[in-house]
């Protein structure tokens, strides 16, 4: 069952602090920033928390959705993931 916005029904029921990462998403304009289809900021949520990342040992980040604090935990990788796609952007025009 589809919620609106992207992620299933029974995933906000579970865990409704994800909300907040949506909001949080929006905010600072992730699922406009990387490459991809245009997707909106849920469903950009939702593909994010189900790709696999080297840099959490090949974890997806919903493998922190049973912590009590999964929102902070996963707020903090989208402000690490800002922050690499915005230091990219300014490494780009730099000629090594």
């Amino acid at each position: 069952m589809e919620a609106t916005m992207g992620l299933a029904a029974e995933y906000l029921e579970t865990y409704p602090k994800l909300q907040r990462l949506v909001e949080q998403v929006e905010a600072r304009q992730l699922h406009v920033q990387t490459a991809g289809p245009r997707l909106s900021p849920s469903a950009w949520l939702a593909r994010w928390l189900s790709t696999p990342f080297d840099d959490l040992d090949g974890r997806q980040p919903a493998y922190f959705l049973p912590y009590a604090d999964y929102d902070l935990i996963l707020i903090g990788l989208l402000i690490k993931l800002q922050t690499s796609l915005i230091w990219q952007d300014s490494m780009a025009g730099i000629e090594w």
